[in-house]
C-alpha cells in the first residue's frame, strides 16, 4: 500500500470513528461540534440551506464544501457516498440539498467567477503532471488558500514553479472545477 493510500485510509478509520451511524461509531467531541456549530453560521442564507446545515456541517466545515465546485451529478455522487458512510437524506430532502450544493457551489458558480488561464493550465501540465496523475489533482477539490499551502509544500520538495507562476498555478487549480478543464 502507498504512503498516500496509507494516509486516507487512516483519514478514513479516524473518521469513521465520529461518525454517527457507523456501527459503535461515538458522539463527535465537543470540538467538533464546536467547528461544526461555527460553521454553520458561515453557509450562505439560500432555500436547502438548512438540510446542507442538519447533514453536511456536523462533520464538514463550510469551507469544505464551498470549495467543492461540482455539478448536480457530481454532487449527487458526493451525497451518497457520505449517506453510505452516515445517515441517508430523505428524498424531499435530497432535491433541497443538491438544489443549493448545485446552485451555491457548482461547477457554473465557479465558471463564472473565474476562467482557469492558460498559463495556469500550462503550468500545471508542466509542474503538476511531472508527479501527479491529473486523477489525483483533479481529486483534491481546495479552496485557493488551500491551493496555495499545497503549492508551496510541492515547491519546497522540488517542484518546478517558479514564484512569477504561483498566482497562476494557485487561480487555474482553485477555478477549474472537478470535471471540467483538467486533461
Amino acid at each position: 500500500m502507498s504512503v498516500w493510500a496509507g494516509r486516507a485510509v487512516s483519514l478514513f478509520l479516524l473518521v469513521m470513528a465520529g461518525v454517527p451511524g457507523a456501527g459503535g461509531a461515538q458522539a463527535p467531541t465537543r470540538g467538533a461540534v464546536d467547528a461544526a456549530a461555527g460553521s454553520q453560521a458561515s453557509l450562505a442564507d439560500a432555500p436547502g440551506v438548512e438540510v446542507a446545515r442538519a447533514y453536511c456541517v456536523s462533520c464538514h466545515g463550510a469551507t469544505l464544501i464551498a470549495g467543492q465546485r461540482l455539478t448536480r451529478a457530481a454532487w449527487d455522487r458526493e451525497v451518497a457516498k457520505m449517506e453510505r458512510w452516515s445517515r441517508a437524506v430523505p428524498s424531499p430532502d435530497r432535491d433541497r440539498l443538491l438544489d443549493y450544493l448545485s446552485g451555491r457551489f457548482g461547477v457554473a458558480v465557479a465558471e463564472s467567477a473565474a476562467a482557469p488561464s492558460a498559463r495556469g493550465r500550462a503550468v500545471h501540465d508542466r509542474a503538476c503532471l511531472t508527479c501527479h496523475d491529473a486523477a489525483f489533482t483533479r481529486a483534491q477539490r481546495l479552496t485557493a488558500a488551500g491551493w496555495r499551502r499545497t503549492v508551496a509544500k510541492m515547491v519546497q520538495w522540488g517542484a518546478p514553479v517558479p514564484a512569477e507562476d504561483v498566482d497562476a498555478l494557485v487561480a487555474y487549480l482553485s477555478t477549474a472545477p472537478a470535471e471540467v478543464n483538467f486533461p
